[in-house]
């Protein structure tokens, strides 16, 4: 026999032995030639490496249909639709809330043949590409695809819509959009199409209804919000014009040779000039502004601005407006309300802390609070007591009116509010002994008694979209294809009825439809798991002991698909160590799920823990790291956790332990491998935020202090540089405005100048993230360095984020934010 076709025997036996591998199939060669060449240690790493690339599969693969649910309700109508995935492609259907009865939205056929006909481009019925979807009460469609928007009636009739409709902030009766042009605010009559200029004086870093600068990416809809009678909006001036910059270097454009730097403007902490809003009402009719007197308010959360951090809102007659004011470092808030014709301002409450004023449970989505404009009273969040609670204030008189709920559990949203029958839908966690703290109920609240009613409960999580939808992944994506946010909620118009889906992260999904009682009237969606590999094996949640040894913790581990107990595993800790969130998943296929299941199918076990001084706990449990950001989920209770684990079960090796993590996780990763450099072995920190003095000022003043000082120096990863021991790659993306490079570089300085062996990975075109390549290297640097095993010889991989920035750009959202650098100028 010759080499070449002992070499083919030994290829075609791998390769069988590939598929069974990854698919958990027989494999379908016969034993002469399976068993012509047993699979070496390389090969097994090769069949590793590519399950784990299947795991970033995941959802571009749609191993499970229907996994997540968004529905869209139609206007006036207790009805909704939302995009049902098939095995086909996707259909949009809609749900008739009364009965559960599905249809679908229109003849998807129909409207297949007429675009088509109008761009001269196949279509399939069974995977529309249709963004910005918009059901009408008559039953007209509007959407956007193939870079225009389209009209789509009960008759079959498709014509071409004026503009995109997610460039316009639509009047309450539909009558007026606002859009943006050139720094200054038009509105158009969306019926004739007649567009007349309401602002004049905006300009680059002085627009109306932008973002700060410093986020780089914006919706393309305005930033405003409108009177309930449809005759003006309340909207801000962004300035930013004396904030510094903070540059960085293309160094690999797409069409040139030179490098060529751009310019974000920034505040980091400390800056005495920072990015503020110039309040001010309009007049869409007359273009005449009032002003709001009252100094121009800081930008501050996650750089949000106050219209789309619901800290906006009008009275019922439109004579009265309201703001809320939350202070520079975040320690004091003021609820004002504005004479809209005047521009008076009179401050009706405030509330401080030692801390800093949390206003809703999750800092990503705007604030948590709920006016209630027949009444003229409002539903505020606070963490007064210790724990996050609802409580009534009168509008008219500033005064608390009573306390909505109360007791150590935690309120997570407010879903909605029936005026009417004067209650209020809420998710709740924490209220039951001995379930995971972090799965939310659903209840509601009488807002005349307080009395509490849990309408949906079981050991799992349970997800109504709050208005906005920005934590779940589907809405956030429609959002920034143009969405109206407020479109996406879990909650229906007239209140009586809820969608809600039920997880965990070891299970799929169930979407239901409940009344307002909490009755089941059907379920939408059971994840449909029938695509799923079958080598797949789900993650176990784990409850820990914090390092005090008293304080709950909660954690998820990975294992590999072909765990052997009688084996020995190195550990890695997939961290993330910000103070803004809880990041262990409670559902299947977040990024960081796909990411800790990927490196555990490579031969390791993963796990993810939140340890204390994170969110969705106590106030104490939260602020734990508040001044000290190094201990934002405590590196020590993942010590204690991962020493737990190891305890229970021997095949885990606690003398092997690895860490990784990105953006907060990348800042942690570094801080525990210089911080601890004993307990921690291997590293790969990923685009961290080294050093909060050169992070967004809104951030690092919120969770480390304001005024800043010389204590910053403890965050610093810079200050402990001199401890490395172990192995450390520094990752980063070179255009990343997000958490810019220049810690990182300072970082590695600092490593230099104490003679530290590091390792480091540059992307010239990346940004805030890191593509498939450097998944790969990643995965390279613990097999070869924590398992001390053979990698596969440049294993190419499309990695979960590859899979999402072909999603994006189907769906026309531009990340290039050194183009919109060079257009600003």
């Amino acid at each position: 026999m010759t080499n070449r076709m002992m070499n083919k025997m030994a290829s075609v036996a791998v390769s069988c032995s590939l598929a069974a591998a990854i698919y958990g199939l027989t494999a379908m060669c016969s034993p002469a030639i399976c068993d012509a060449q047993p699979p070496t240690s390389s090969d097994l790493m090769l069949v590793r490496y590519q399950r784990a690339a299947e795991i970033q599969a995941a959802k571009a693969h749609r191993w499970i249909l229907n996994e997540s649910v968004v529905p869209h309700w139609i206007p006036d109508r207790d009805r909704f639709w939302y995009k049902r995935e098939v095995a086909e492609g996707h259909r949009f259907t809609a749900v008739d809330a009364a009965t559960g009865a599905k249809s679908d939205v229109f003849d998807h056929g129909r409207l297949a043949k007429a675009l088509g006909e109008k761009t001269g481009k196949p279509f399939d019925p069974n995977a529309l590409p249709l963004y910005n979807v918009r059901i009408e009460a008559d039953g007209v469609v509007r959407f956007t695809t193939s870079g225009k928007a389209w009209r789509f009636d009960r008759t079959g009739a498709l014509s071409e819509d004026a503009a995109l409709q997610g460039n316009y902030a639509l009047s309450p009766d539909a009558k007026r959009g606002v859009f943006s042009k050139d720094a200054n605010l038009w509105v158009e009559d969306m019926k004739t199409g007649a567009q007349t200029q309401l602002t004049f004086d905006g300009e680059a870093y002085y627009a109306y209804g932008a973002a700060p600068s410093a986020r780089a990416t914006s919706f393309a809809r305005p930033y405003v919000v409108w009177s309930p009678d449809s005759k003006r909006i309340f909207t801000a001036q962004t300035d930013d014009r004396k904030v510094l910059d903070l540059p960085l270097v293309d160094f690999v454009p797409q069409d040139a040779i030179r490098p060529t730097a751009f310019h974000v403007k920034a505040a980091l902490p400390g800056d005495e000039n920072v990015t503020t809003f110039r309040l001010v009402i309009i007049d869409v009719a007359t273009g005449r502004q009032t002003a709001i007197r009252y100094p121009p308010v800081p930008s501050v959360r996650m750089n949000d601005t106050p219209m789309e951090g619901n800290r906006v809102w009008w009275g019922a007659d439109a004579k009265v407006a309201y703001f809320v004011d939350v202070e520079r470092g975040e320690k004091i808030v003021h609820v004002e309300a504005v004479d809209s014709n005047s521009g008076d301002a009179r401050e009706l409450f405030s509330e401080q802390s030692d801390t800093y004023v949390e206003l809703g449970s999750d800092v990503y989505e705007g604030a948590s609070i709920r006016p209630l404009t027949k009444s003229n009273e409002l539903i505020w969040y606070s963490e007064r007591s210790g724990w996050a609670h609802l409580y009534l204030y009168s509008l008219a008189t500033g005064k608390l009116i009573r306390p909505l709920t109360g007791g150590n559990w935690l309120v997570r949203n407010i879903l909605g509010v029936d005026e009417k029958r004067r209650e209020v839908y809420i998710s709740v966690a924490g209220r039951t002994p001995r379930k995971n703290p972090y799965y939310r109920e659903i209840a509601k609240v009488n807002l005349d008694t307080g009395a509490i009613k849990v309408l949906s409960s079981s050991d799992e999580d349970h997800e109504v979209l709050e208005e906005g939808g920005m934590s779940n992944g589907e809405a956030s994506l429609e959002i920034f294809a143009g969405a109206d946010p407020k479109s996406l909620v879990g909650f229906s118009p007239s209140g009586g009825y809820f969608v809600e889906t039920v997880t965990t992260a070891s299970t799929p999904a169930k979407t239901v439809l409940r009344d307002r009682e909490g009755k089941l009237i059907a379920t939408v969606e059971d994840g449909n798991t029938s695509r799923m590999p079958r080598f797949w094996r789900w993650p176990q949640t784990v409850s820990l002991a914090a390092a005090d040894g008293k304080t709950e913790i909660n954690g998820l581990v990975f294992k590999p698909s072909d765990y052997d107990a009688a084996k020995k595993y190195p550990i890695i800790d997939y961290i993330y160590g910000g103070p803004q969130v809880a990041y262990v998943p409670t559902g299947f296929a977040s990024g960081a799920y796909l990411e800790a299941a990927s490196l555990a199918e490579l031969g390791f076990v993963t796990v993810m823990i939140d340890g204390r001084g994170t969110a969705e706990r106590s106030r104490a449990f939260h602020t734990a790291s508040y001044g000290k950001v190094e201990t934002a989920s405590n590196l020590d209770d993942h010590i204690a956790g991962i020493r737990q684990l190891s305890a229970a079960d021997p095949a885990i090796d606690a003398s092997r332990v690895g860490i990784i993590g990105f953006s907060g996780g990348g800042y942690m990763t570094a801080s525990a491998m210089l911080r601890y450099p004993d307990f921690f072995k291997v590293g790969v920190a990923a685009s961290g935020n080294h050093d909060q003095r050169l992070f967004w000022n809104t951030w690092g003043e919120r969770y480390e202090g304001y005024p800043v000082g010389d204590y910053y120096k403890q965050q610093a990863n810079v200050t402990y540089a001199a401890n490395l021991k172990g192995k450390l790659l520094l990752v980063h993306g070179l255009l990343d405005i997000g958490v810019h490079p220049a810690a990182m570089f300072q970082l590695e300085q600092a490593l230099i100048d104490h003679n530290q062996d590091f390792d480091l990975l540059l992307f010239p075109r990346s940004h805030h993230d890191i593509p498939g390549y450097g998944t790969r290297r990643v995965w390279d640097y613990f097999v070869s360095n924590l398992a001390g095993e053979r990698t596969p010889y440049e294993f190419l991989l499309k990695s979960n984020l590859d899979y999402e920035l072909e999603q994006f750009d189907a769906m026309g959202i531009d990340l290039h934010i050194e183009k919109k650098d060079e257009a600003k100028k």
